[in-house]
Order: structure tokens, then sequence, then C-alpha cells
């Protein structure tokens, strides 16, 4: 298969994969709304501005880096896999010891035992995070479609028949626990990649500076993105920020549908390109297509 076709398969099968998501995200939550009210989905919003925080600290840019590296060996891959493993750790048990601040900042202690949970599917999380990107890196999106699209039904499933069973907005937080640990055991089933115990500590200086620039980079997009739940949470309420959440996450599905489904791919398919030609030509046919 020559890099044209597999950019097309990759492109064709990440599609799949994000629309089958959004189509079972949005009946979901669909049903939830009929099951739970406003609160609940605020509650978990005003949890997520931390818990979203620290997941994007325990990613580290390592998957981003696994898919950018040309010169990529096991020991590195195998030393990512325990830095994620670490920050999950360091940054899943602060944030569930800081919990209760951020109940005090909110003025609602409701959210001290939903972040406490959230932070343990953030911990699991980190366990496949070096195996989605080493997916990503070989185009592999034909197995991460059907990966996400298992969780995703695993989510809704457990989240329905828990709202049903009036855990409210529990029904929801099981859901996300149980929906990482599938996740993960798929990511891991799926590159069958064996972690080696002997790190070289060495290869983390080199690729330091890459690791902090990716994640200063998401740091700022993640504070400029959640700032208005933060405020809305804060000063309106957990009632008022379950209406916005809501209506948020049903306005941004056409973003999900156009760019992501394209620049998923694209840095994978231009970390591949050697030639500066060949990759300002897909990098400017790629930003035609999402416009």
């Amino acid at each position: 298969m020559n890099s044209n076709n597999s950019l097309v398969s990759s492109l064709r099968w990440n599609a799949i994969g994000q629309y089958s998501i959004q189509f079972i995200v949005f009946l979901t939550y669909i049903a939830l709304a009929r099951l739970l009210n406003p609160t609940d989905f605020g509650l978990l919003a005003m949890a997520s501005v931390f818990t979203g925080f620290v997941y994007m600290l325990t990613r580290m840019g390592t998957s981003t880096l696994i898919i950018q590296k040309a010169d990529l060996n096991e020991g590195l891959i195998s030393l990512l896999f325990f830095v994620n493993l670490s920050a999950g750790l360091l940054f899943g048990v602060s944030l569930a010891l800081a919990s209760p601040l951020i109940g005090i900042i909110y003025q609602n202690n409701e959210i001290v035992p939903i972040i406490r949970v959230l932070s343990i599917s953030y911990i699991i999380s980190s366990l496949g995070l070096i195996h989605d990107g080493l997916l990503r890196r070989k185009m592999q999106f034909d197995k991460l479609a059907r990966i996400s699209i298992i969780t995703e039904i695993s989510r809704g499933t457990i989240s329905i028949l828990l709202a049903f069973r009036g855990f409210a907005v529990w029904s929801i937080v099981y859901g996300v626990l149980f929906a990482a640990v599938i996740r993960t055991v798929l990511l891991i089933k799926a590159t069958n990649f064996r972690i080696h115990l002997k790190l070289q500590w060495q290869q983390l200086k080199e690729v330091k500076g890459f690791l902090f620039n990716v994640t200063a980079s998401e740091m700022i997009n993640y504070f400029t993105r959640s700032s208005d739940n933060f405020l809305i949470g804060k000063f309106l309420g957990s009632h008022s920020l379950g209406f916005y959440a809501l209506a948020y996450r049903l306005y941004t599905i056409p973003n999900q549908f156009i760019s992501f489904v394209i620049s998923n791919v694209i840095l994978p398919a231009l970390s591949k390109l050697n030639d500066n030609y060949n990759f300002k030509k897909l990098y400017i046919r790629s930003c035609c297509g999402i416009a």
C-alpha cells in the first residue's frame, strides 16, 4: 500500500470512528438528559475543569513525541511509559488530596467525591497513553476506531443503566471509570508491546524540551477552553452550568466531524515525510479540506 492509499485509508477509518463515537455520544446524552437533571451535568462539568487539567498533565506530550520522532526505539518507548505512569500517580493522587480545597473554591462539597473517583480513571488511562501513540504512529486507525467505538458503547450503556437505577451524577462518573479500564485494556492488547524495565534515563534529557513545549502549548489551550466552565460554575452554580455544558457539547459536534477527523491523521502522516515540498503540499491540502 503506497502512502496516498495509507492516508486515505487512515482518514476513512478515523472518520468512521469519530462519526460513530459522536452518534453514540449524541444518543447517550439524549437519554441521560431525560433521566438526569441539569445539576448533575453541572457537577460533572465543574469537576472536569480540574480533572481535565490533570489528564492533560498526565499525557506530558509523550504520544505526540512517539508519533513525531523518527529514530524511536523500544528503550525510549518504555521510558515514556513510566513517565506517563509516574505523572498519572503523582497528579492523580494530588488531585484527590486537593479535592476538599476545590469544593471550597466552588462552595460545593458534592464535587469532592466526584473528583476523587475521576482521578482514579486518569491514573488508569496513563497506562495506555503510549500504546495509543504507537497505534497513531503506525496509522492503524482501524484499530483505534474499533477501540473507541467499543469504549463509547460501554460507557453509554453503563451510564444509562445506572441512571435508570437512580445513581444521578454517579451514573456518568462510573461510566467514565469503566470506560477508562476498557480502553486501556484494549489499547495494550492491540499494540502487544512489552515494556522493558532496563531504562536509559539519559534519553529523557534528549526529549525533555519537546515534551515541555508540547505540554505548555496544551496548557495554554486548555485554560482558554475551560475558563468559561470555571466562571459559570463558580458564580452561577451547577444548575446553570449543566445547561451550558450540555449545549456546548452539542455545539462542538461539527468541529469533531470535520477538523478533528483530518488533524488527527495529519500529524503521523506529516511525520513520515522527509522532503519539504510534499510536507507543504499535504499541509496546505489539509487546511483547504478543513476550511
